[in-house]
């Protein structure tokens, strides 16, 4: 089976902001010849590299195959919020509807957990990645989202989530927006530069023991007996366990997925002014419109932020203006720049957005953790994986292990959100209208 992660890893990365701020670091070798460990995982992102690091900790034998170099997917890509929660769909008793529960339990104290796990794993490697533990806001625009937002918010405060509720004045003084009527805080969230994230997990996981091969994709993968022979172009890999974390861009998990291609900028410096009117305590904000708005700084005072495109011909160019209209609108007098940096990532949404074990063959193991909420997800997820791996016993992982399940008519299906995006934006105007 040949990968068509090769040629996404390959995709021009200097448009990038993270990747164009500062020089790569060293390469990693490309796998040559053959070698042996306990576990091969494929994919060097957040969800590889977490299961990897906290693997070879255990004393677990790891090796990595990454069609590029690490970080150039999503995981280097994304605008680093730090989300310990689901979309806003999924609260604690959806989870437990959906999983069950024990394992919705367990994967609602995982989530909630999860914000204070990506900021362990920082302070324990000292990963220079302008971490930031100030709080990731879900803001609500439309009158009508007001109860449903004070109920979220007393569901994860239940369930152990260290939670703000604001009005519209005190959602306006925290986030520097207008219009919002109300939002809540999870205080254990964040942003982090995400691929300065990704490297530095890279750096431990090494430093741990594990082995990472870039630039070496895998063109097929084979089952023989009790082990699993991992191939790419020039060696092989042969492993007890196979994880494979490439976010449903290649593997047997591909379609049972969306993909979903966001686009995002990053604006020249905003002026002293402005920068300190504008998330003046630090975080992120998400709001609660279906055509989601997404912003937060950077740590020089670039307003980052995107979303998707109804039509991808042309959406690096088209998309920009529209961005910058939507951040005018939601920051009036701020002054905001033109963008400096565009760029294109890709999200794997699951059915139910709800994360997702796939375990296709015995002991072959494909986790699509994302959903636009990967930093981390994957970082707590890849973890609890590496901890099963390690025991062999999946007893009190927070996910069922299931058969990736082709979602009907896919390729149509992949289309879905680029034909919902017109009308959700007519319903978020229509919602504005009743405001």
């Amino acid at each position: 089976m040949q990968s068509d992660g090769a040629e996404y890893a390959g995709s021009a990365l200097d448009t990038v902001w993270w990747h164009a701020r500062g020089p790569a670091p060293a390469a990693h070798p490309t796998l040559d010849g053959r070698i042996e460990t306990d576990v091969a995982v494929v994919g060097a992102g957040i969800a590889g590299l977490s299961t990897a690091l906290h693997l070879a900790e255990a004393g677990v034998s790891v090796a990595i195959a990454e069609a590029g170099i690490h970080g150039c997917g999503a995981s280097g890509r994304n605008t680093g919020f730090v989300v310990p929660a689901l979309n806003a769909s999924l609260g604690p008793a959806q989870i437990v509807e959906a999983l069950g529960p024990e394992q919705g339990r367990g994967l609602t104290d995982l989530v909630v957990d999860s914000g204070r796990t990506l900021f362990d794993i920082i302070r324990r490697h000292a990963i220079d990645c302008d971490g930031a533990q100030s709080g990731f806001i879900q803001a609500a625009p439309f009158r009508r989202q007001w109860d449903g937002l004070r109920r979220r918010a007393d569901e994860w405060s239940h369930a152990g989530a260290d939670i703000a509720l604001f009005d519209a004045p005190s959602t306006q003084a925290r986030t520097g927006a207008d219009g919002y009527v109300g939002a809540i805080e999870f205080r254990t969230g964040g942003t982090i530069d995400p691929l300065g994230f990704t490297r530095g997990l890279a750096r431990a996981a090494v430093a741990a023991g594990a082995k990472l091969f870039e630039r070496s994709p895998v063109v097929a993968t084979h089952h023989h007996g009790d082990r699993w022979r991992v191939m790419t172009a020039r060696g092989e890999i042969l492993a007890s366990k196979l994880v494979i974390a490439t976010n449903g861009i290649w593997g047997p998990a591909r379609r049972a997925v969306l993909p979903v291609a966001v686009h995002q900028i990053a604006t020249a410096p905003l002026s002293p002014a402005a920068r300190g009117l504008i998330l003046p305590g630090g975080g992120c904000v998400t709001d609660m419109r279906r055509d989601s708005a997404a912003f937060r700084l950077s740590s020089d005072a670039r307003l980052l932020g995107g979303g998707i495109a109804a039509l991808p011909w042309g959406a690096d160019a088209r998309l920009p203006p529209f961005f910058k209209r939507r951040f005018e609108r939601l920051l009036p007098g701020r002054g905001i720049p033109d963008a400096e940096h565009v760029w294109t990532g890709r999200i794997a949404v699951t059915p139910g957005f709800v994360p997702r074990l796939y375990e296709p063959a015995p002991g072959c193991f494909a986790p699509i953790w994302c959903n636009g909420r990967g930093n981390a997800l994957a970082s707590a997820l890849g973890a609890e994986l590496a901890r099963a791996l390690a025991k062999d016993d999946f007893t009190a992982f927070p996910l069922p292990r299931e058969k990736p399940a082709e979602i009907p008519f896919h390729a149509l299906a992949a289309l879905g959100p680029r034909f919902w995006l017109p009308w959700a934006r007519l319903r978020d105007a229509y919602d504005a209208r009743r405001n």
